[in-house]
């Protein structure tokens, strides 16, 4: 089953929290794994995370991928299967609702009402007599509003912005009453505000028992598996932001790979716990030297400060008054990341749940890594681990 991936409407209140979350699916194969990766229809798999990961980086390289005649490969297929089961048992947690969800109805007519009534925006009427915001995709992908002119965006050999013929006839409408653009309440809710519109009520459904509104197998939490590197079955998974700003190859242990997703028999338990035995000190003294010398190589690009001494460097973080106890403190544990949930068949557990320990004087995330690698402990060796990158 595939959910429709889209941005959606969220209650107000939550938009200032929304940020992506690493989530842990445990998810049971099916016994023909073959078959069922080879059931996946080809134009999903094009459409999918494999191809977009495939055009990512033959945009970083100026190549040309052609969709049309690109060999789909069994590899491509385990892509396609893999997203296609993560889109079923993330279903019922959709904030979008879907056939495995309650909804709820968030009624804004209000507020809706107050905004007709008293506010204004930039418009464009355009040649066929239609008129948008100008952020509206239909227009802004090829005209740009500079000095109160309408200008094509890309012209040319040179792709340069220009008044063409075209962009002169449209007709800019600054500072626009909405009721002026919209002489109908029902016609702005729908074609502005983009609410559903029922017995004269503006709002939007939602799940209440949703935690995302978007995701990916990988993205922004891909490498969070290590596998040999001849597993016969692993996920890559969508490749993250940045990604190709750093050397991968520097944190990848010989003989292995990173992965988005996996057997849990065939992960590297062994080899990821010398990892974090090893990676963490090395780290730590590298990027003290780095804080020290006032900044790291050129290659490493990545690098978030604030105005205390607050680095980071490919996938590490270094706060220059951290102890290496502290900057290795995730090494113990199952999982490379901390993620923020972890769901199966079972159901989601929250990072927010009540699962603390008051009784002792562990912290709450000591807890909560207890239970993620207790959950993983529980599960079945054949099942699929994949990490994923939820917009929530």
């Amino acid at each position: 089953m595939q959910i429709e991936r889209k941005t959606m409407k969220i209650k107000r209140e939550d938009i200032d929290n929304m940020s992506h979350i690493s989530v842990i699916a445990a998810i049971a194969l099916p016994e023909n794994l073959e078959e069922a990766a080879r059931s996946i229809p080809d134009e999903v798999i094009k459409q999918g995370m494999v191809m977009e990961h495939c055009l990512y980086y033959s945009q970083v390289q100026n190549q040309h991928l052609d969709l049309e005649n690109i060999v789909i490969t069994d590899q491509h297929r385990y892509e396609g299967l893999a997203e296609a089961l993560s889109d079923q048992i993330m279903a019922p947690y959709s904030m979008i609702p879907n056939e495995q969800t309650p909804k709820e109805f968030e009624d804004e007519t209000e507020a809706a009402i107050r905004e007709y009534e008293t506010k204004r925006d930039d418009f464009v009427r355009l040649l066929n007599g239609r008129i948008v915001p100008i952020y509206d995709y239909g227009f802004s992908k090829d005209y740009v509003v500079k000095d109160g002119l309408i200008c094509k965006r890309r012209f040319g050999p040179l792709q340069r912005e220009k008044r063409t013929k075209k962009a002169k006839k449209m007709q800019l409408l600054l500072d626009c009453p909405f009721k002026k653009v919209y002489p109908a309440f029902v016609d702005y809710v729908l074609q502005y505000v983009g609410n559903e519109f029922l017995n004269w009520r503006s709002g939007y459904f939602y799940n209440p028992q949703g935690y995302w509104n978007s995701f990916v197998v990988g993205g922004r939490y891909r490498n969070q598996f290590l596998v040999p590197v001849d597993c016969p079955f692993a996920v890559t998974g969508s490749y993250g932001v940045f990604e190709y700003q750093h050397d991968e190859q520097t944190y990848t242990p010989e003989g292995y790979r990173w992965v988005a997703g996996a057997k849990k028999r065939n992960i590297a338990w062994d080899a990821l716990k010398k990892y974090r035995e090893k990676v963490p000190v090395e780290q730590f003294h590298q990027y003290g030297a780095w804080c020290a010398q006032g900044g790291g190589p050129a290659e490493c690009r990545l690098v978030q400060m604030d105005e205390g001494p607050i680095k980071k460097w490919g996938r590490g973080c270094f706060q220059g008054c951290e102890t290496l106890e502290q900057f290795g403190s995730d090494m113990h544990y199952l999982c490379q990341m901390e993620p923020h949930a972890c769901v199966d068949e079972n159901g989601w557990i929250n990072y927010s749940d009540d699962w603390s320990d008051s009784d002792t004087e562990v912290s709450d995330e000591e807890n909560w890594r207890k239970k993620v690698d207790r959950f993983i402990d529980a599960l079945p060796d054949d099942t699929l681990l994949l990490s994923l990158d939820c917009h929530a």
